[in-house]
């Protein structure tokens, strides 16, 4: 529980531009939100990695300024650009001869996206969930130690109620 007594310093988050072309910042979504403001102790002001911007991609706290990036805000911006890398990689598999198109906006990335999705030709780098029908070794009846029969017989229930 934190000390009520500490002052506490009031700082708004910068959010992340992920293109020049973003004018209004954007703030995390979904599962871990950006708080948008939060109220800072001394110590966490202290033990700050980061005092002033290093740029995007990074979380900080700059009291002179009176801003802060969420580590989310953050995590967002990477995100973004291993996206982004993924694309190009997918886009030299299956168009070797063409160069990437330039990414100035989130249009312009979910437009490249679209265009691999739409020609069939975009991969996975996700390993297949293996299922049953994929493993026939669990299912074939002809290996002992998968029938149903073969556990019964091998491991007889025991009978309670009877005495």
């Amino acid at each position: 529980m934190p000390n009520r007594r500490q002052k506490r310093t009031t700082l708004g988050c910068v959010g992340y531009r992920p293109y020049p072309s973003v004018v209004i910042p954007l703030h995390a979504k979904g599962r871990n939100p950006c708080p948008l403001k939060k109220d800072f102790l001394p110590r966490e002001l202290r033990t700050a990695k980061h005092k002033k911007d290093p740029g995007e991609g990074y979380p900080f706290v700059d009291v002179e300024q009176g801003t802060w990036r969420n580590p989310f805000c953050a995590g967002a911006f990477r995100l973004l650009r291993e996206s982004e890398e993924n694309l190009r990689k997918q886009w030299e598999k299956t168009h070797p001869i063409e160069n990437f198109p330039r990414i100035r906006s989130l249009d312009d990335l979910k437009r490249v996206q679209r265009k691999l999705t739409d020609q069939s030709t975009f991969v996975s780098e996700k390993p297949k969930r293996m299922r049953g029908k994929d493993l026939p070794h669990l299912i074939d009846p002809a290996v002992p130690e998968r029938n149903r029969k073969w556990r019964r017989e091998k491991y007889v229930a025991p009978v309670r109620g009877l005495v």
